[in-house]
C-alpha cells in the first residue's frame, strides 16, 4: 500500500468514527475498498486522489457519509500537501466544499476546489 493510500484510509477510519458511522457500512456503501484499489494503481498527487475521491465517494446525498468522506479528503490533504494557513479550522475549506457538492455537479468541480486551496 502506497502512503498515500494508506493515509487517506487511515483518514477515512478515522472520521467515521468521530462521527459514529459503522466502518463496515460506510465502505460499502461508498465503495472505499474499490477506490483505495484503484488509488494504489494510478501514480496520483495526493490533489488528484483527493478530487477523484470527491467525485467517486461522495454521492452528492446531503448525509452523514458525504461529510465523512469531505472531512477526510480535507485531514488527508493537510497531512500530505499541508494545511493552508488561511483557514487552520477547516471552516471556510468545507462551506467551501458544500458547495460544491450542492451545486450542479460536473467533473472538475472537486479538481477546482482541490486546487484552490491545496496549489
Amino acid at each position: 500500500m502506497n502512503d498515500y493510500r494508506q493515509a487517506f484510509k487511515r483518514h477515512i477510519e478515522f472520521v467515521a468514527f468521530q462521527l459514529k458511522i459503522s466502518y463496515g457500512e460506510f465502505r460499502a456503501s461508498r465503495g472505499i475498498d474499490d477506490f483505495l484499489i484503484e488509488m494504489s494503481m494510478h501514480d496520483w498527487t495526493p490533489q488528484e486522489a483527493a478530487a477523484k475521491a470527491l467525485d467517486v465517494l461522495c454521492k452528492r446525498d446531503k448525509g452523514s457519509m458525504d461529510r465523512a468522506v469531505c472531512v477526510a479528503v480535507v485531514y488527508f490533504l493537510d497531512e500530505t500537501v499541508g494545511a493552508p494557513r488561511q483557514d487552520p479550522t477547516m471552516r471556510q475549506r468545507l462551506k467551501d466544499l458544500e458547495q460544491v457538492l450542492t451545486g450542479p455537479g460536473h467533473p472538475q468541480a472537486g479538481l477546482q476546489w482541490v486546487n484552490t486551496w491545496y496549489s
